[in-house]
């Protein structure tokens, strides 16, 4: 957990590479830790690898079906890629787990 919130850490400053680096170490010692694997999806789409990024969000997602932030973001990369169906697909199944994002639900009005 804790390379995990230094990744965080890394990441909130700016230094993604950084943070990388210690989700990486994070997941090698625990590879059950879906946040780690979410929080690396983050920096990837923060770079605009949305390929990688969904990689990282499934990778997530498999590991704890139940993460629902990683399906909305998981949404949030679809959307970005202009694959709707996808996106709404996977934003209602964050909002089935509880995880409402409310820009991403309107952004996806129209593609219900």
């Amino acid at each position: 957990m804790a390379h995990n919130n230094l990744g965080v850490a890394y990441h909130d400053v700016g230094r993604s590479e950084d943070a990388m680096e210690v989700y990486e170490r994070a997941v090698v010692l625990n590879p059950d830790n879906a946040e780690a694997y979410n929080n690396m999806g983050i920096v990837k789409y923060g770079s605009g690898r949305y390929e990688k990024a969904i990689a990282f969000y499934k990778k997530a997602i498999e590991t704890d079906p139940s993460y629902a932030r990683a399906y909305s973001n998981l949404a949030i990369s679809y959307w970005q890629k202009k694959q709707y169906k996808l996106a709404v697909e996977y934003c209602d199944k964050a909002k089935k787990l509880g995880f409402i994002n409310p820009d991403l639900l309107k952004a996806l009005e129209p593609y219900r």
